[in-house]
């Protein structure tokens, strides 16, 4: 959705800024409100996936009953990982893209309820970390790699049987690792002390961090 957007102004986003299509280099070249609508779609994209695989479960519960799969959670689970990976590695970017937050957090947003609530309190310390250290993308690792205890938390206080939603649990884990090996050349900014903090101009060193 970078792309798209990035286009309509007249920005070719993976020659400006860090060259990522996510939100946060949109923001940092064409402005903070591109880049908000940038994570919105993205956001809108994979929770629509997601949603529309448990309503296509809902209304054809008796023929994939009589296809063999025993569990509907794995053909989430499959359609998730297919979004966010058709978001960080897109073939019609010749297997690159953006970093797969906002799109596994439309995706998680949309499997209601059992990761709508683990992904909004992660949402939370995503907040609060990135309102105290002004780095997106430390922000977006922290909360992918939370979502899997937040989930457990939720499963343990709502009494959800893991034994039934185990494929969820490893997609919450599946798409952390995602996140986290998308962020690798930002943790190296990290720990040297060059990360791109909000608030400052886009270079060509900096990186989209978090998006």
């Amino acid at each position: 959705m970078g792309l798209l957007v990035a286009k309509a102004k007249g920005v070719d986003i993976r020659k400006a800024g860090s060259g990522n299509i996510g939100a946060t280099n949109v923001a940092r070249v064409i402005g903070p409100y591109f880049g908000v609508l940038v994570l919105l779609l993205d956001a809108v994209k994979g929770a629509s996936t997601s949603y529309g695989a448990t309503w296509y479960l809902e209304t054809h519960g008796a023929a994939i009953a009589a296809s063999g799969v025993a569990m509907p959670d794995m053909v989430r689970l499959g359609v998730a990982i297919a979004c966010v990976i058709g978001n960080t590695a897109s073939i019609f970017l010749g297997f690159k893209g953006g970093k797969g937050v906002a799109t596994a957090l439309g995706v998680f947003l949309g499997i209601y309820p059992y990761l709508t609530w683990p992904v909004l309190i992660s949402g939370g310390l995503w907040v609060l970390v990135v309102g105290r250290t002004k780095y997106v993308s430390l922000g977006s690792i922290a909360a992918a790699v939370t979502v899997p205890v937040t989930f457990l938390g939720c499963a343990w206080y709502f009494k959800w049987d893991l034994g039934e939603h185990w494929p969820l649990l490893c997609l919450t884990i599946i798409l952390a690792v995602v996140v986290v090996f998308r962020h690798r050349a930002n943790i190296g900014r990290l720990r040297s002390g060059t990360e791109s903090r909000i608030g400052k101009p886009a270079s060509d060193t900096s990186s989209g961090a978090g998006q």
